[in-house]
């Protein structure tokens, strides 16, 4: 990259990529087991899971601005297993990181996974 935190630099799948793997470190770093899907067919991207709260879907999406994420219907059926990860990346910024639980709507800071989780 070109300078420092140049996410315009990536493709589209890169971003997508580096998102992903973020939102898995977070978990990680929460006392979760992650496991990664072979194939992607059901808009699920990772799964997690912790003894005290069970297995949570997480379907990410990311940016490199700020601005509307479009999620399909048909990939985002709200249900209490199911959390949308947004990660957004930004020119010469650190990443920001949010999860939205599908039920209820909730939004909470990404670097707390366990109060996301625990509802």
């Amino acid at each position: 990259m070109s300078q420092e935190n140049c996410w315009s630099d990536l493709s589209r799948q890169q971003v997508g990529w580096f998102a992903q793997r973020l939102v898995e470190m977070e978990f990680c770093r929460s006392g979760f087991r992650v496991f990664v899907p072979d194939v992607d067919d059901r808009g699920i991207d990772t799964l997690v899971f912790r003894n005290d709260v069970g297995y949570l879907n997480i379907q990410v999406k990311s940016r490199r601005e700020y601005g509307y994420i479009f999620v399909p219907k048909a990939r985002f059926s709200p249900r209490g297993d199911l959390l949308l990860a947004v990660v957004i990346f930004c020119a010469n910024e650190p990443e920001m990181l949010e999860f939205t639980v599908s039920l209820p709507v909730r939004r909470m800071a990404g670097s707390d996974c366990r109060s996301i989780a625990a509802g």
